[in-house]
C-alpha cells in the first residue's frame, strides 16, 4: 500500500520531467554541416579540406558522403566516430565538377538523434 501511495505521489513529477525533456527536444535548432562550400583542387596535387558538424546536442556516430562514387577520384572522406569533423584528403585524378551530398547523424539521448546534410560541389581543375 505504501509503495502504491509513493508511486502515486512521484508519477506528477516524473511525468512533468518527460514533459520538459519533450520540450527542450522540440526547441532545439537543427544542427548544420560547415563550411558552406568546397574549395576547388587541381589534378595531382593534394587536397585536404574539413567539414565539421555545429549545433547538435549529442555527438555524430556517422559522417559520410550520401552517394556512392560522388567524390572526384582520388579523394576520400574520413571520420572517426564521435568526432565533429570530417576530412575530405587525397590527390584528383580527374578534371571535372563533382556533386556530393554529406550526411551526418547523432547518437539520441533523452531526445531522437539529429541529423544535417549539404551537397557540396568540388571544382577539379586540370
Amino acid at each position: 500500500m505504501h509503495r502504491t501511495l509513493l508511486a502515486l505521489a512521484l508519477l506528477p513529477l516524473l511525468g512533468g520531467c518527460e514533459v520538459l525533456i519533450l520540450g527542450s527536444c522540440l526547441l532545439r535548432q537543427d544542427p548544420v554541416l560547415l563550411p558552406e562550400s568546397l574549395p576547388a583542387g587541381q589534378v595531382g596535387q593534394p587536397y585536404a579540406e574539413g567539414v565539421e558538424l555545429l549545433g547538435a546536442t549529442a555527438p555524430p556516430y556517422v559522417i559520410g558522403v550520401a552517394d556512392e562514387g560522388a567524390l572526384p577520384p582520388g579523394l576520400s572522406l574520413s571520420y572517426e566516430p564521435r568526432d565533429r569533423h570530417a576530412f575530405i584528403t587525397g590527390t584528383p585524378q580527374q578534371p571535372g565538377h563533382y556533386e556530393l551530398l554529406i550526411q551526418a547523424r547523432t547518437y539520441g539521448t533523452q531526445c531522437t538523434g539529429q541529423q544535417a546534410q549539404r551537397r557540396y560541389r568540388i571544382d577539379i581543375k586540370p
